[in-house]
């Protein structure tokens, strides 16, 4: 079995570098789409924010009396349409939260190179190389593709082994391009 790879009892199969499995997705995140999924969180999150900030100051002056003609607002709008103006700015505002603490939460693990899975395991996290390349292993070389859901230009990983902090101090650098079954490829002629 390849390193950091876990069978998914839901889906039935193992899955490379494996964070956990989404009911929300329907699917294993893993090496092939935590960059996807971490994108997901954040447009999310943006989405959500949008739509509760932009409707905060009309939900304000409804409540409130906040704008200037609260009146004709109030008489415009039927009690039932602002009965679900109201709930789907609650509902944006408490998306917002939760995927707020979801995509934070996974910007950490990013950090630090771990998995929600390896989060519970003791001991130290060997694949920890800094958060520069630890990103660059799931997100691949730093470039515009890193806000879009495209695939990484250039994965600092192929998926089934990874560069370690040992390697790298005994290499006495962290300048990793890709690893190809336990062996690492380096454009530095010297190693």
């Amino acid at each position: 079995r390849p390193e950091r790879a876990h069978h998914c009892h839901v889906c039935g199969c193992c899955v490379l570098r494996m964070d956990h499995h989404c009911p929300w997705i329907g699917n294993c995140v893993g090496f092939k789409n935590h960059k996807y999924f971490i994108l997901m969180t954040f447009y999310g999150m943006l989405a959500c924010a949008i739509v509760a900030l932009t409707a905060l100051p009309m939900l304000r002056g409804m409540i409130f009396g906040g704008l200037r003609r609260p009146m004709r607002l109030r008489k415009a709008i039927a009690p039932g349409a602002f009965m679900q103006f109201s709930l789907g700015c609650v509902l944006a505002a408490s998306f917002c939260i939760s995927l707020g603490a979801l995509f934070f939460s996974h910007i950490w693990l990013l950090c630090y190179n771990l998995t929600s899975i390896e989060v519970g395991e003791w001991g130290k996290n060997r694949f920890n190389l800094g958060p520069w390349a630890n990103a660059q292993q799931v997100i691949g070389r730093f470039d515009l593709a890193w806000l879009l859901p495209v695939p990484a230009v250039a994965p600092m990983s192929d998926g089934l082994s990874y560069p370690t902090r040992e390697l790298a101090d005994h290499r006495g650098s962290v300048r990793i391009e890709a690893t190809t079954l336990g062996r690492v490829r380096s454009s530095d002629p010297g190693v």
